[in-house]
């Protein structure tokens, strides 16, 4: 049964719906969006905390751990050791070791590591902080190209790295007792120190890594050098001994000294990296202007660090000498004072000091203990003419004097020296008042150069006479004898006398020529000298009387080989009274001690013109007839015998006065 309802009807078409709005982003949402922002920045992070595994190779692994030893730089922890493996070849170990990344653009093929521990040497005590936490392993940074393969260094690294200063280089062929931390000085104040002694690659050096310290990096300019004062350096000869030491700390540790020379200007301040030479000792770092002198094969060279002496003063230092190529003598280097560059130039003499006897005495008696040097000399014209020079030659003795070296330059010209040498004295009244400087030989004659002292050059006047002196003279006949005698000095070398006749006559001027008389007679007689030739001389010797119908007018004063030598040439000096006894028709012949001739009639006729001509010998001439005299040095022809009809001629030549006679025979 249908029951009527108390609710309206609704009109389908009638009902309007309800639309709600649905919300697009819920705050579910949000979450894994915020979860994926944190993911990737912890992903940021990691990247950019990210290590950077390296490789170090080391010759063995004692106080390395793989997770302990760590890498550290300036103090603070930039890595870590993670494994530590050997080498298959068993010769190392390798180390791998995580680096942090903002280190990546400083490993490089030039960035070096070492292990660093406690050492205990003479030098000191190092790495002793690691005595608390541990060996670590430290590096050097250096800009090159990217690496991740390291050789570790063999030894402790440089003290001073990473500290401000000058670093520096010395080059050396010998490193002496010097070790890393080794001292530097400076007018024996502690500046700096060693940081490395390595040898080179190739073996031929060593380099001496250096650092000075910033207070006094500016003591180091360009021209600075360098010496070792390792331990003790003893040299020098027993008379001049030289024991050089600077500190007990540098006979200990070793060191290097350095100092700018005084005497060359200051150059530039030393660079960074700078590349200087280390020298072995304080002598051989005094490096001046380098000068080479060659010396002929014969002579007895002075050792390295000999000196170069000046009047007395060192002007030098022998470094080197060494065999010419050419094997004909020794090549010499010098290092000279730089204050003896003036003297450097042409004109310069050098030679060689021992001992020896020259006619002043016994030279270079002080080389007995002091060793053998070189003797330097210059004149004032040459200093101020002269090009610059570096390559000399050396003498075995004092070469002679310049022309404008002090006192009175002559040249004398004689047949023969006599026994006259280089060396020998110049005597007047008994006193030495010169000296033969140089003895030539020259085609004609032969000529001493001499040289006055200038205090005696006043007492030099025109017409001075120059003679040989012999130690003892004995000349004479069986008349008499006369013996004269000479200083020690002469005896051995022989000398020059002069004799000025009038103290007041005019002054000589330098260079003259002067003709060397073989004595004083010869000097002061007047007269003319003639020449004979013959093919021998045989008992003819300088003295041999020279006779006229036998008496004597004069004696040989010299004889030579001539030129070309297929005679001999013999000097006869006629006394001027007798001089217009010789003309062109003159015959001359030898007078034999006894002359001895047969004779079918009167059988056997023995005749000698004197008693002197029977044991010496002589020379006799005759003139046919009167004529004029001939000019000095005229030549005549020396016969073996005399021709009868030369010993028929008899003249009447008018010779000088009696008195004048005797004058020139005594």
């Amino acid at each position: 049964m249908n029951q009527p309802t108390d609710s309206p009807a609704v009109d389908p078409v009638a009902v309007e719906p309800i639309v709600e709005e649905k919300r697009r982003w819920s705050l579910v949402w949000l979450m894994p969006l915020v979860a994926l922002c944190f993911a990737s920045w912890l992903g940021w992070e990691a990247w950019q905390e990210r290590s950077i595994a390296i490789t170090i190779l080391f010759e063995n692994g004692t106080g390395i751990e793989a997770g302990r030893t760590p890498v550290r730089f300036n103090g603070l922890e930039v890595g870590k050791v993670d494994k530590v493996s050997m080498i298959p070849d068993l010769k190392g170990v390798t180390a791998r070791v995580q680096m942090n990344q903002e280190l990546e653009q400083w490993l490089t093929d030039k960035t070096e590591f070492w292990l660093v521990k406690p050492e205990i040497s003479l030098t000191g005590v190092s790495g002793i902080e690691t005595l608390l936490s541990g060996n670590y392993i430290t590096f050097k940074p250096a800009k090159g190209k990217a690496s991740k393969l390291f050789q570790a260094l063999d030894e402790s690294p440089p003290l001073a790295e990473g500290k401000p200063g000058l670093h520096i280089t010395l080059n050396t062929s010998d490193s002496g007792s010097l070790l890393a931390g080794s001292p530097v000085y400076h007018r024996h104040i502690h500046v700096g120190e060693v940081e490395r002694v390595v040898l080179e690659r190739d073996g031929s050096s060593v380099r001496v890594d250096l650092f000075i310290e910033p207070d006094y990096q500016h003591l180091v300019h360009k021209n600075t050098r360098f010496w070792n004062v390792s331990g003790i350096h003893v040299s020098g000869p027993i008379s001049n001994l030289s024991v050089q030491t600077d500190s007990l700390l540098s006979i200990i540790k070793g060191g290097v000294a350095f100092s700018t020379p005084e005497e060359e200007a200051l150059s530039d301040l030393a660079s960074q990296k700078d590349v200087f030479t280390l020298y072995s000792s304080y002598d051989a770092a005094r490096t001046g202007v380098l000068i080479t002198i060659d010396f002929p094969l014969s002579a007895r060279i002075v050792q390295e660090g000999s000196r170069i002496m000046f009047h007395g003063v060192e002007a030098g230092v022998i470094k080197s000498y060494a065999i010419k190529p050419d094997l004909s003598g020794f090549s010499v280097v010098a290092s000279m004072n730089p204050k003896t560059t003036p003297a450097l130039v042409e004109g310069a003499q050098f030679w060689l000091v021992e001992p020896r006897i020259t006619p002043q005495g016994v030279e270079g008696l002080e080389t007995l203990l002091s060793g053998r040097y070189i003797a330097m000399d210059i004149t004032e014209r040459a200093i101020k003419n002269g090009a610059s020079k570096r390559l000399f030659y050396g003498s075995l003795h004092k070469p002679p004097s310049g022309n404008d070296s002090p006192g009175l330059h002559l040249t004398l010209t004689a047949n023969d020296i006599g026994n006259l040498s280089e060396g020998s004295s110049v005597w007047m009244r008994g006193f030495s008042i010169g000296t033969v400087e140089k003895l030539e030989l020259r085609s004609n004659d032969v000529q001493a150069s001499v040289v006055i002292a200038p205090q005696y050059v006043h007492l030099i006047r025109e017409g001075v006479k120059f003679w040989r002196t012999a130690g003892v003279s004995i000349s004479g006949g069986l008349a008499g004898f006369k013996a004269e005698s000479r200083p020690l000095g002469a005896m051995v070398s022989g000398g020059i006398t002069c004799e000025v006749p009038d103290a007041k006559a005019q002054k000589i001027k330098a260079g003259e020529r002067f003709q060397l008389f073989s004595d004083r007679d010869s000097a002061f007689q007047e007269g003319k000298v003639f020449k004979l030739l013959t093919g021998n001389l045989k008992s003819i010797k300088v003295g041999t009387p020279v006779l006229y119908r036998g008496e004597k007018v004069g004696r040989v004063s010299a004889t030579r080989l001539g030129n070309p030598a297929d005679r001999v040439e013999i000097d006869i000096f006629i006394n001027k009274p007798y001089v217009p006894l010789v003309t062109e028709g003159s015959r001359f012949w030898r007078v034999s001690g006894i002359d001895v001739s047969f004779n079918a009639i009167l059988g056997v006729e023995v005749r000698t013109p004197s008693f002197e001509t029977m044991l010496a010998g002589g020379i006799a001439f005759a003139t046919p007839k009167v004529a004029p005299p001939v000019e000095e040095g005229y030549s005549f022809a020396l016969h073996q015998e005399s021709q009868e009809e030369w010993e028929q001629w008899h003249p009447a030549l008018e010779c000088g006065a009696k008195e004048e006679r005797v004058q020139a025979d005594n």
